[in-house]
């Protein structure tokens, strides 16, 4: 199994993306829409962008985290596109009806290992269930 695979395979046991708003996915239509992000963010960059496997996925899992924490599940990803702003390169994802968007700083994405990423995904959900767990004891 490549890197991708088990890094997108790590993504979707974990949940964070399964799970966004009010919609759930199954662990493989994760998998699959992470496959369909590293697919348009690969379309979304330059031409001249020539980035290495690695900062590909790395790049697609800040994506990923950019969207959760931005509330646009997985499947409801719309364009990504390729913006300049203030000397920064960004790739910015707009949901399907065109109601959110984020952005993802190319430059600062691709320097994060994707297992960092995917990581910190899951922190902020462990440190709420420790508060949740806490608060019902007192």
């Amino acid at each position: 199994m490549d890197r991708i695979e088990k890094v997108f395979e790590e993504a979707a046991r974990t949940g964070k993306l399964n799970q966004i708003g009010h919609n759930t996915l199954t662990s493989e239509q994760t998998k699959l829409a992470l496959h369909d992000l590293h697919d348009k963010v690969g379309q979304g960059l330059p031409a001249q962008s020539n980035l290495s496997q690695d900062q590909h996925l790395n790049l697609t899992m800040y994506t990923a985290q950019k969207m959760a924490k931005d509330g646009i599940a997985m499947h409801e990803m719309g364009d990504i596109r390729y913006q300049e702003f203030n000397g920064k390169q960004l790739l910015v994802v707009q949901n399907t009806q065109e109601s959110k968007f984020t952005t993802a700083d190319i430059n600062k994405a691709i320097a994060v290992p994707a297992e960092q990423t995917l990581a910190a995904m899951n922190q902020p959900a462990q440190v709420q269930e420790h508060s949740q767990r806490r608060s019902m004891h007192i």
